[in-house]
């Protein structure tokens, strides 16, 4: 009887060792040899496999009834509650990402967006005038870098 619980447990909770096994039940091994020559499983180890695997106590005993309290409909696995995951913040817009570096970058400095078809938008440094669009020439389609 004993040996039928245990290869029940084996074969669902694919721990095929009994130091695997004492591992997942936070006991010693020897415990698992001391619960054979006793020839029961212990209520402890019983609650731990429902916990962790949403195993049936009774099937591991007797293998009558469910393999699990808990799961799908087939029977082949508990079924975890999802975790929940909150949703990620927004994503920044062109234009806060543009204000938010001009905002580092400090007074009289400007970002200018380039873009895939060669458009460039400039915004004037004064609040007065309207932003320009227009097509960036090649020989001026360079990126300069000076330290001053």
């Amino acid at each position: 009887m004993f040996d039928d619980a245990m290869e029940r447990i084996r074969e669902t909770t694919k721990l095929h060792t009994q130091v695997a096994l004492a591992l997942c039940l936070d006991i010693r091994q020897s415990s698992i040899s001391d619960a054979k020559r006793r020839g029961s499983i212990p209520d402890t180890w019983l609650v731990v496999l429902y916990e962790k695997f949403g195993l049936n106590p009774t099937w591991i005993r007797t293998g009558a009834g469910p393999v699990y309290l808990t799961g799908d409909p087939d029977r082949t696995g508990p079924v975890q509650e999802p975790a929940y995951v909150p949703p990620p913040p927004p994503e920044p817009t062109v234009t806060e990402l543009k204000d938010a570096l001009e905002a580092r970058l400090g007074a009289g400095l400007r970002v200018v967006i380039v873009g895939a078809q060669d458009q460039v938008v400039t915004t004037p440094a004064a609040p007065a005038g309207p932003a320009r669009t227009g097509r960036i020439p090649e020989e001026e389609n360079r990126e300069e870098v000076s330290h001053g």
